[in-house]
């Protein structure tokens, strides 16, 4: 069985990138801890910032209606669209702007002062828009002028999804005490462990039951964010920035690689239950999370999309295969009909950034973890939150479900790992239950990741300083390693 865990880095989410033209710098967002980075790394090199360049032509300052339909897409659109029309209100048009929403009219053109879209934007007002951001005072005016010309529209501007250019930007080396397990895949077929130690991978299997590793080169700039096998055991896949690699198991050689259209992080990989498509999510913090689609062999996606407007986290497959569920550092769980790929909801609940998507064995329940200290849990036919597991003082970096006796382990950022049984649907919504929390190990060391390798009933744990820590399910310690520091060579044919 293929078991693959992948992570995002919630103190470093950024890579480090020298601009080609330094007059011209746009700075992505970055989601960190400071407090925590410390703790974590204890050194300055750790905080990579990330930079765009822009080209010659994105330098023409936009026109004020270009401008409007900037923040209408960016901030309005993801809730007033006629996909979601939330209080009746749609922005994907002029016309159907003008008809206002369930209250009454939103925008009248020429009238700034009797336009109620200006009125929700303070910060004090009754009904702030947007609900999770601040329009600043320059975007304010903006929208303000624009009504005033009339409300022009432009529809280009409006569909335009924001353009990443990777080609401009020149990776610098990570630093070398920067090696996080970002990403574990566990392949019982193959019996090995393959996880991520920084940009390389690692290759452990059991001899004695004492843990033997072996490094591999990438052609990875950026550290390894997402991990999977194929369905039938003959390659590992990775994904780095703006490339995914396809391995051979045996030799370790790459065999092949896809590129085009990638241009950020690859934060997700998942393989369908059938084995003939692999799911891909690609990441930049702050601008988007896509989802594309690649059918089994083929190297050109055949579908794919924006799902979110922050990094993509978690992508999973429903267990009869009828949806995808994809979590995002923007605060959402956005569920897709697998043959349609209409979005058919969206579960909001958590505060923070979501870092990862689980399911009980029969698929009733979906369980999301995130960095605001939660564990949710939500029926899947109705999609209501219906409770909480626990209560938790650090952020909820994995999860993971084992089937076998339906349990659930969650790992937060202080490496503590919790067991939880009896996992039921049950009435009385958005309750706390504690589903037989039991903590069964903590570590000294942040944790990353999870993976279950069922041959040798062990948990293994991931941790950002390059360790893998490996448990029995009642916690008790088998064996742990220290990052790879030998040469970086070929792997031998096994």
């Amino acid at each position: 069985m293929v078991r693959p865990r992948s992570r995002i880095d919630p103190f470093v989410t950024s890579m480090q990138i020298k601009p080609m033209n330094r007059s011209n710098l746009n700075a992505l967002h970055m989601i960190q801890d400071p407090r925590v980075i410390r703790l974590i790394f204890l050194l300055e090199a750790c905080l990579l910032i990330p930079f765009k360049c822009d080209s010659a032509a994105e330098e023409i300052e936009p026109s004020i209606t270009q401008s409007a339909m900037i923040i209408l897409r960016d901030q309005c659109l993801p809730c007033h669209s006629a996909e979601k029309s939330k209080g009746g209100l749609n922005m994907e048009s002029r016309e159907s702007l003008l008809l206002g929403s369930d209250t009454g009219t939103v925008v009248v053109p020429l009238k700034p002062k009797e336009s109620y879209l200006l009125e929700t934007l303070p910060a004090d007002s009754d009904s702030h828009m947007p609900p999770k951001g601040q329009l600043s005072a320059s975007q304010t005016a903006t929208l303000r002028e624009w009504i005033a010309m009339g409300s022009p529209w432009d529809m280009d501007t409006l569909n335009k999804t924001p353009e990443v250019e990777p080609d401009k930007w020149n990776l610098q080396p990570l630093p070398s005490e920067y090696v996080p397990v970002l990403a574990i895949a566990i392949s019982e077929a193959n019996e090995a462990i393959i996880s991520s130690q920084g940009r390389d991978l690692i290759v452990t299997r059991l001899e004695n039951e004492k843990p033997s590793q072996t490094r591999l080169p990438t052609q990875h700039k950026d550290v390894i964010r997402s991990l999977t096998i194929t369905p039938d055991h003959k390659q590992w896949v990775s994904g780095g920035f703006g490339n995914i690699n396809f391995w051979n198991i045996q030799s370790g050689q790459i065999e092949r690689s896809i590129s085009k259209p990638l241009k950020g992080r690859i934060t997700a990989l998942t393989f369908t239950v059938d084995g003939s498509k692999l799911l891909v999510g690609e990441s930049i913090p702050g601008v988007f999370g896509k989802i594309h689609i690649f059918r089994e062999g083929s190297s050109v996606p055949e579908e794919s999309w924006q799902a979110h407007d922050d990094e993509l986290t978690s992508l999973q497959e429903s267990r009869n295969g009828s949806f995808w569920m994809s979590a995002s550092a923007d605060h959402t769980v956005r569920i897709w009909e697998s043959d349609t790929l209409l979005e058919v909801d969206w579960l909001e609940g958590h505060v923070a950034p979501i870092m990862e998507l689980a399911q009980n064995t029969n698929g009733t329940l979906l369980i999301s973890a995130g960095t605001d200290n939660a564990i949710k849990v939500w029926d899947q036919q109705s999609r209501e939150r219906i409770y909480d597991l626990g209560r938790h003082q650090f952020g909820v970096m994995d999860l993971l479900w084992k089937t076998e006796k339906s349990e659930l382990f969650a790992l937060n950022q202080r490496g503590t790992i919790y067991r939880y049984q009896d996992l039921k649907v049950h009435t009385g919504a958005q309750s706390s239950n504690t589903g037989r929390e039991k903590m069964i190990n903590r570590t000294k060391q942040p944790g990353s990741c999870l993976g279950f390798w069922e041959q040798h009933d062990l948990l293994v744990m991931g941790t950002f300083e390059g360790e893998l820590h490996a448990y029995s399910s009642e916690g008790k310690s088998a064996w742990i390693t220290k990052p790879v520091q030998d040469d970086l060579k070929p792997m031998a044919s096994q």
